[in-house]
């Protein structure tokens, strides 16, 4: 497996907007100073915008449990294009888009 701040796919713009279901949330290992101790992957079922091509995406954070990841439930999550990975700002809402298909 990938470590989790490697994204995938091929960016084409700076941010992407994707609608998936969480499959699996981690916990990883993080450098200092970062708090992104955990990792949440979504299986993509929908890009809304940019371009990603991959049918998993996976991103780290400091919380997913205050930010009120689930595993299991939709979320509509925005990433951007940081240069070499994807990064999710954890303090803008993730929109919950109900149970998983």
């Amino acid at each position: 497996m990938a470590p989790a701040t490697r994204s995938w796919g091929s960016p084409s713009g700076k941010k992407v907007v994707l609608v998936g279901t969480v499959s699996k949330i981690s916990q990883v290992t993080s450098r200092a100073p970062s708090r992104r101790s955990w990792a949440v992957t979504i299986q993509v079922e929908k890009t809304k915008a940019g371009t990603y091509s991959e049918p998993t995406f996976t991103f780290t954070m400091h919380s997913p449990a205050r930010a009120g990841l689930a595993v299991g439930r939709r979320y509509t999550i925005e990433a951007t294009w940081t240069g070499g990975k994807y990064v999710v700002d954890e303090t803008r809402p993730m929109k919950d888009e109900g149970p998983g298909r």
